[in-house]
């Protein structure tokens, strides 16, 4: 790997990106971008580097803390050099940034159509000419992919509680699935802007939305209950308690900032993390890549299944 390459874009960060490793004998980086040190919490250099070891591809990945918005355009040109980059993960708060500076890039790019809908990306995956990126926005099907391990979500009744980035790729891939959909956040006028961009996007006629006033009425009666907001938990372990115990809970969040998975463990009630969300978007972004590298599909499907087996492991 050229030193030069890796200098030209780790000199808009503020963590030492790449220097505890040996990069001579790379072909390839990746990283996780984001504004709020991602170098401290981020969980996808795990699975990347433990993928690229098992399919023994010679790349590395590091989580690349970048403290300026106003930064991103020039610094996503510099790291976006096919095919040395064969994966930019974007993270909090640049998902919408990243969009925006979608005009601005060099390198040439295929968005997906849930990009444009969502105007939101969280990866630059390298294109199978290994000239070009694909964009996408996977963060709603991995939290999609961990739901239907356990349910169908046709016809669910599925209450969404929050209005941002991730909740907006959640509530766009609940209705893909045919989920009957009600959006709850603290602002209220966010959950009605978020309400109408779906509706317009997906034709569907219907996706009620709240304030807060809306929320524990709204939980007793749904099949499932994501909490997407970033801070607190949206109902206590007492108001969980009134929630039918056939209810399926998720948190977007994991460790200690899962704080719904957390209320939900009080009361002796399962809760998926954001662990199998963040598996699921990174298979999603592994599987395309490794079509874009031409591996073998049997061999991918099992080094994926071992990643996810390691990763989702119990810790006690």
């Amino acid at each position: 790997m050229n030193p030069a390459y890796l200098q030209s874009f780790t000199s808009f960060l503020t963590n030492p990106a790449f220097q505890q490793v040996d990069v001579e004998p790379l072909s390839f980086i990746g990283g996780i971008v984001g504004g709020e040190n991602p170098s401290r919490y981020s969980q996808s250099p795990r699975l990347w580097n433990r993928f690229f070891q098992l399919q023994r591809i010679p790349a590395y990945f590091e989580a690349l803390d970048l403290p300026d918005a106003s930064q991103f355009p020039p610094f996503v040109n510099h790291i976006l050099k096919p095919p040395l980059c064969i994966d930019l993960t974007v993270t909090s708060p640049y998902k919408g940034v990243a969009y925006a500076a979608l005009p601005t890039l060099q390198a040439p790019v295929t968005c997906s159509q849930r990009v444009h809908h969502l105007q939101s990306l969280n990866h630059f995956i390298l294109a199978p000419d290994h000239a070009s990126y694909l964009v996408d926005s996977t963060d709603g099907e991995g939290m999609i992919r961990a739901l239907k391990k356990r349910s169908s979500l046709s016809g669910a009744r599925v209450l969404l509680v929050g209005a941002g980035g991730a909740a907006a790729s959640i509530g766009y891939e609940a209705l893909r699935e045919g989920a009957f959909l009600r959006i709850v956040n603290i602002i209220e006028e966010d959950a009605r802007t978020l309400s109408c961009r779906l509706k317009e996007v997906l034709s569907v006629r219907e996706v009620p939305c709240g304030g807060w006033e809306k929320l524990t009425a709204w939980a007793k009666e749904s099949d499932v209950i994501i909490s997407a907001i970033t801070e607190s938990t949206p109902l206590t372990a007492a108001q969980l308690a009134q929630v039918p115990e056939s209810t399926l809970l998720a948190d977007t969040r994991y460790g200690d900032r899962a704080l719904f998975v957390q209320a939900a463990q009080h009361i002796g009630r399962s809760c998926i993390d954001g662990r199998e969300m963040l598996f699921g978007q990174f298979y999603a972004a592994a599987t395309q890549l490794s079509e874009t590298l031409r591996l073998p599909k049997d061999q991918v499907e099992r080094t994926l299944h071992q990643v996810e087996a390691e990763f989702l492991l119990p810790t006690s």
